[in-house]
């Protein structure tokens, strides 16, 4: 019987500042050649604070049922999928190497890139 093709659920948790960290690096340059936030969509001031990615970071974490739609930046009628915290948690660890960088904090603007699209829609799709 082969075995190559196991696998076994790790359970691994992730703190605020890895996850924040990783949407900041993504959204502000990361994935910036790809994605769209329109401003519609951008939650509004509800924990004291202001900035744009600050609220994104901050409805995603504390709302499991929040679902920020992410479209394509060169045609903005393409919905290409929603960053929620669920789909952040379930698809993180699908690169390996990328999910390894967040946890030892020692990520870059590419791997960043990596867990923003496998957030938003569940596979490495640009780059």
């Amino acid at each position: 019987m082969s075995r190559e093709n196991e696998t076994k659920q790790v359970k691994v948790d992730i703190t605020f500042e890895q996850f924040k960290d990783v949407i900041i690096t993504a959204l502000e340059g990361g994935s910036d050649y790809w994605y769209l936030i329109k401003d519609e969509d951008i939650p509004p001031i509800y924990v004291g604070c202001g900035s744009q990615i600050d609220r994104i970071i901050d409805k995603v974490w504390d709302d499991p049922e929040y679902k920020l739609p992410i479209y394509d930046i060169e045609d903005e009628s393409e919905q290409l999928g929603e960053l929620s915290m669920q789909g952040f948690l379930d698809n993180a660890a699908k690169e390996v190497w990328a999910f390894n960088e967040m946890l030892n904090g020692e990520f870059c603007a590419d791997s960043a890139d990596v867990l923003f699209q496998l957030a938003v829609m569940g596979e490495v799709t640009f780059g």
